[in-house]
């Protein structure tokens, strides 16, 4: 850090940025609040009938909603494991055997494991998401690739 002296400042320390900065960073924290938030709110929700809208249920929809907002008003790019655990319908956050059901499929003729499929449905009945997860059991979503760019 510059030394700043009793009436001089070190400008160039002032007006580099920092290495690696992310632009819209504000946007990405307010995201992640929102995220985080309507994660406790599902959790908390009470889990008396599945498809109860608690005061905790509909404000962990209202966030993911608002997140979504945030998201396309901001014009940044979701991971694709934070799109996976919301569901496009009913901006529910899926949380596994809380508001959704996940399960192995498979329903080739041979039975093999490549043909694995994982189901994912959320309790609103009108989301279902299926993922081949025996095809390639090597696969790396682009987002968790090491040999990504870094951030400039």
């Amino acid at each position: 850090m510059g030394k700043a002296t009793k009436h001089t400042l070190d400008v160039q320390w002032i007006c580099t940025k920092p290495p690696g900065s992310v632009s819209l960073k504000d946007h990405y924290i307010r995201t992640n609040y929102l995220y985080q938030a309507s994660t406790l709110m599902a959790l908390s929700a009470s889990s008396d009938s599945p498809d109860s809208n608690s005061l905790n249920d509909l404000l962990s929809r209202s966030y993911v909603h608002n997140m979504n907002w945030v998201v396309k008003k901001a014009l940044i790019k979701l991971s694709p494991t934070i799109k996976r655990t919301v569901c496009k319908k009913c901006n529910r956050r899926l949380i596994s055997g809380k508001n959704c059901s996940v399960e192995v499929t498979n329903t080739s003729n041979l039975k093999t494991p490549v043909n694995d499929i994982l189901t994912v449905s959320c309790i609103c009945q009108k989301f279902k998401k299926n993922y081949p997860i025996g095809k390639n059991l090597n696969y790396k979503i682009f987002a968790h690739n090491d040999n990504l760019l870094p951030v400039k």
